[in-house]
């Protein structure tokens, strides 16, 4: 099955660079002029680089995800309870999983999404140590901050460097 969709997605490809080559999407007239290869470039860039962004994001979450250590409603029922709570109150269909990574010395927590609907925290193994046990109110503030950028307009437009909040 990978070979097929490899194979399929080179043919698309194919298809798609046949077509920047022909004239077909330049204005009659811009053709012949000096603006049909900026109308060629900025299309082959539209067309060719949108996706290889989106090759690399889903690549780096692969490797967050393949690296991390998912943490159970079992093992950690007081976490989950602070994202039911934060989830229900932003309005969320889907409780975001929470992930524990090595931080290598960082204290750091991001929201990601995997799909369309899969949604997940990652929390650093250093914020973690640090705020688990002697501050929950501090963990409470970050898991309710991350919740905050899964339940933004900007997080389902697919936009996270700007910040806008829902109403």
């Amino acid at each position: 099955m990978f070979i097929f969709m490899v194979v399929l997605n080179l043919v698309i490809l194919a298809v798609l660079i046949d077509f920047l080559a022909s004239a077909a999407l330049i204005p009659p007239a811009l053709r012949g002029t000096g603006w049909e290869a900026t109308w060629r470039a900025v299309s082959a860039a539209i067309i060719l680089v949108a996706p290889a962004i989106l090759l690399v994001r889903r690549v780096q979450r692969a490797s967050v995800r393949g690296t991390a250590v998912q943490l159970s409603r079992t093992q950690f029922p007081d976490l989950y309870a602070s994202v039911d709570d934060f989830a229900a109150t932003l309005g969320l269909k889907r409780t975001p999983a929470l992930y524990l990574s090595n931080g290598n010395g960082v204290l750091n927590a991001f929201a990601a999404q995997s799909g369309w609907t899969n949604n997940y925290i990652v929390l650093s193994n250093e914020l973690f140590a640090n705020l688990r046990h002697d501050n929950r109110e501090g963990m409470r503030f970050i898991l309710g901050h991350e919740i905050g950028h899964i339940g933004s307009i900007t997080w389902r437009c697919g936009t996270s460097w700007c910040c806008a909040t829902r109403s």
